[in-house]
């Protein structure tokens, strides 16, 4: 199985790395002499033993000294060589462009970050049976993902990789609550985009110097900081993302810049904008949620396996709450309090959702929490 490599170019020499080179050969050629003078006589063992108080007699006008130190022509071809030896790396390198920090950065992706695999052929039915039991009414996407993980599974895969989803459904049902747990229960860090919040084009690729604001995308910068090349990575109500607009007029959409690392091929060399360097972003697992998918452009729902999700029951919303509940270790009380806080904003005509049962539950878990009052 051919290794796995994140950053798909080779890095230029650190600044420091001839210091570093000359550092080694010299202790390295020091060390060899060392021992070959050693190996001559026992006495000269003894006499270059740093440990060693008396007087040895050689039997010879050569000083002990000058037997192995290194000369001035033994520096010189070290520095040569260490040189030598950054040139050629430098010489190799498609990144002479990039700033020191960026180099500190991408140092631990030419070898670091891994994949991570699903851990046995088990793994899949045990993941899945968890998601049913948390998310009975996400049971498409969850099947969807089940076969994907037994397909990884039998075959082997280096790491976990689910395809393109699209998750559409209302608001407030869970769609990013259990794209979170699958990743929690795979073993892989989880990002997201809100596309309503920021500027989901430049969040996704980042932004290429000459900008005030250059930048790596959140995609990237997961993957540096996490050294894990196949996360699962959200972007949140994809259809709302609007486009962003340079300072000479250029317009960047999210569609357009998602496409490259949906498409497996197109993502094992994808341009990062910032580095402007190749890396294989193609193990990411991209979910996208949505609450229209007929208003995403035909191209991107053509590279996704879009799954309709319905509504919450009022059943379904309990049913979840009094799991949560238990997961949490909330008190019979504190349960109650969340119940009752579900029921006021029904009255109060809110929709009952995932997401106001979540905030019900945060807030009688800090309830929980506080010191009692004597």
């Amino acid at each position: 199985m051919k290794p796995f490599r994140f950053l798909q170019a080779a890095l230029p020499a650190p600044r420091n790395l001839t210091n570093i080179l000359e550092a080694r050969f010299t202790s390295f050629l020091s060390a060899y002499r060392k021992r070959r003078f050693a190996a001559l006589s026992p006495f000269n063992a003894i006499a270059i033993d740093d440990d060693f108080d008396g007087l040895i007699a050689l039997g010879s006008s050569r000083s002990t000294h000058d037997s192995y130190r290194l000369n001035d022509d033994d520096v010189d071809m070290i520095t040569r060589r260490a040189r030598r030896i950054v040139a050629l790396m430098n010489a190799q390198s498609e990144g002479g462009h990039l700033t020191e920090d960026q180099v500190k950065r991408l140092q631990l992706a030419t070898t670091t970050p891994k994949l991570v695999p699903v851990p046995d052929i088990n793994a899949p039915d045990e993941i899945i049976d968890q998601l049913h039991s948390e998310f009975p009414w996400m049971t498409p996407a969850t099947d969807a993902v089940w076969q994907a993980l037994r397909l990884s599974a039998s075959r082997g895969d280096q790491g976990v990789r689910i395809p393109p989803l699209l998750l559409a459904g209302p608001p407030g049902i869970g769609k990013t609550t259990w794209a979170r747990r699958l990743g929690s229960l795979i073993g892989v860090p989880t990002g997201i985009i809100e596309a309503t919040s920021e500027p989901a084009s430049f969040a996704l690729v980042g932004m290429q110097k000459g900008w005030t604001t250059a930048a790596s995308g959140k995609p990237m910068d997961l993957i540096l900081r996490t050294q894990v090349a196949n996360p699962i990575f959200i972007i949140d109500e994809v259809e709302k993302a609007g486009r962003a607009m340079s300072q000479n007029g250029g317009a960047y959409d999210l569609a357009s810049s998602l496409l490259p690392l949906l498409e497996r091929e197109s993502s094992k060399v994808w341009q990062c904008p910032y580095f402007q360097l190749p890396f294989d972003m193609s193990w990411i697992s991209w979910i996208l949620t949505a609450n229209d998918a007929s208003l995403l452009p035909a191209p991107l729902r053509s590279r996704v396996t879009v799954i309709d999700l319905p509504a919450l029951t009022i059943k379904q919303i309990i049913d979840f709450m009094l799991k949560e509940g238990r997961r949490r270790d909330l008190s019979a009380p504190a349960l109650d309090a969340a119940m009752i806080a579900m029921q006021c904003a029904a009255t109060r005509g809110t929709m009952p959702s995932l997401r106001t049962a979540l905030r019900a539950l945060d807030r009688a878990e800090a309830l929980q929490a506080r010191p009692m009052m004597h």
